[in-house]
């Protein structure tokens, strides 16, 4: 097991009613309000300040794109990669259709979704020959919500199939 992204799937909560929802939606202000805690703060302020984070949700082109994929695919999976040294968290998101093969749901409760099987192909150097090389990888990504029962796997894992 390899301590991995969390997947979080955003659902809209009812079909767009206009085509301009980028400028009418993304408006500026609000502002971010300090968390009560100090550490908390410096935590959360680390993660925004984040070049690579403001990237896809930080700046107006980025959301932006975000509410165009919301309204062409009706799904946005988000993914959150820690670093175990240094504790940053880079979010990131995966393509719905294009990745995400089947969604694992609560055999009780179809609507409850546990985990998602996502498919892609990676492409890796190859050192010896120097030559890039396609490499396909599947993992199973715990849905945000989802707390695996006591003695289960820890929820900010996920599951690689296969090399």
């Amino acid at each position: 097991m390899q301590t991995g992204p969390r997947l979080l799937a955003q659902e809209p909560a009812h079909p767009p009613r206009c085509s301009h929802t980028d400028y009418l939606c993304l408006g500026t202000g609000g502002g971010h309000h300090p968390a009560e805690h100090p550490i908390v703060d410096a935590v959360v302020q680390r993660f925004l300040e984040d070049k690579t984070n403001e990237s896809v949700l930080g700046d107006i082109e980025a959301k932006m794109r975000l509410e165009s994929e919301l309204q062409l695919f009706a799904n946005l999976f988000f993914t959150l990669f820690r670093n175990p040294s240094t504790g940053m968290v880079k979010i990131r998101t995966i393509p719905p259709f294009a990745e995400i093969e089947t969604v694992i749901a609560n055999p009780e409760d179809a609507a409850d979704p546990w985990y998602y099987l996502r498919s892609w192909t990676s492409t890796v150097i190859n050192h010896q020959t120097g030559s890039p090389e396609a490499r396909q990888q599947k993992a199973y990504y715990p849905d945000w919500r989802y707390s695996p029962p006591v003695g289960g796997a820890p929820c900010d894992n996920r599951w690689h199939i296969g090399s």
